[in-house]
């Protein structure tokens, strides 16, 4: 059967629909044809909620937006961060164990303005190495004491922020695949189910055709969405 020419939530919305049309008329459905015997009216219960279960392309696409701008932000941070070591790096009098210049910001900073993860967790990795090396002349000049360990969890979230949006661009694809096969198993039943009805009460009850009419089903679909105004007060 061809695909239906209706949105995912149309789907879901009009496929309930149908579901209690059949509940209701299923004597009728049965005498029709053995096919809808039980347990028919389940399994299409059940198709229709496991495809409103499913997270749609939207979805991901909104998740994939939040979880790259939350990397740009969270990259962004620790601009300030650097520029306090710094700071502290250049009022230290003590003897250090590196060259001011060489203690790694400058690479640090080269992996933010790329938007590098994998590189900017090497690069603020040797950095505090050197930090933790020189904890004692950088904390007389004001480093706070967690300054190291604040700045690794802050990484580790950072990293697994880039895991969760190579995934999502990794299971985009097949996400796909899976969301369309299964919208076209309910349409299927769907067209199924309304074929059926006309032709049940196409001589027997017009009126009740309606309800296994796909123009009538998305008009009501529309309708449902319509917000409901209170009525006027004279």
């Amino acid at each position: 059967m061809r695909v239906l020419s209706i949105s995912q939530p149309e789907t879901i919305q009009i496929g309930q629909y149908l579901a209690d049309s059949f509940s209701r008329d299923k004597s009728d459905f049965i005498g029709f044809s053995p096919r809808y015997a039980d347990p028919f009216a389940v399994e299409f219960s059940s198709a229709i909620n496991t495809t409103a279960a499913l997270p749609t392309s939207k979805t991901r696409s909104g998740e994939l937006k939040a979880v790259t701008k939350r990397i740009h932000d969270n990259l962004n941070d620790f601009r300030e961060q650097l520029d306090h070591l710094e700071s502290w790096i250049e009022l230290s009098k003590a003897p250090l164990t590196i060259a001011k210049k060489d203690f790694g910001i400058k690479a640090v900073r080269n992996t933010i303005n790329r938007v590098q993860v994998a590189e900017f967790t090497a690069a603020m990795k040797e950095l505090l190495i050197n930090v933790r090396a020189n904890i004692e002349p950088l904390t007389e000049v004001g480093l706070t004491p967690d300054f190291a360990e604040t700045i690794e969890a802050e990484a580790k979230i950072l990293s697994e922020d880039k895991v969760f949006q190579h995934n999502i661009k990794s299971n985009r694809k097949q996400l796909t695949q899976n969301i369309s096969l299964q919208y076209n198993q309910l349409q299927t039943v769907m067209q199924l189910i309304m074929q059926s009805g006309k032709t049940i009460y196409g001589k027997s009850n017009p009126v009740r055709i309606k309800d296994y009419t796909l123009s009538d089903l998305k008009r009501k679909h529309r309708e449902a969405l319509q917000p409901v105004t209170a009525p006027v007060q004279a």
